[in-house]
């Protein structure tokens, strides 16, 4: 028997609209969203209005690896990433 997908929608969507006809899309999909608009021929007008926050200090003890090194210097010159790693394999 199949669970029921009543009330779940068809599609997702991931954007907002704004009163004046403007599209809000989370960070993670502007690069979406501008190839799209392109293949479509359509130019984007972008602002960014996130909130800049405040600064934090934050302390880490941990010893890191070179190639967590480097990687964490990768990191450091992107606006939006992730790190992680993938799973060790079991040990017998």
């Amino acid at each position: 028997m199949r669970a029921s997908t009543w009330n779940i929608p068809r599609f997702l969507q991931f954007f907002d609209e704004t009163i004046d006809g403007g599209l809000v899309v989370p960070r993670g999909m502007l690069t979406t969203v501008t190839e799209l608009a392109a293949q479509a021929g359509s130019k984007l007008d972008l602002a960014d209005e996130r909130a800049a926050g405040t600064t934090q200090a934050f302390t880490c003890s941990a010893v890191l690896t070179w190639p967590q090194q480097e990687a964490v210097q990768v990191l450091i010159g992107h606006d939006l990433g992730c790190w992680s790693r993938r799973p060790e394999r079991a040990r017998p």
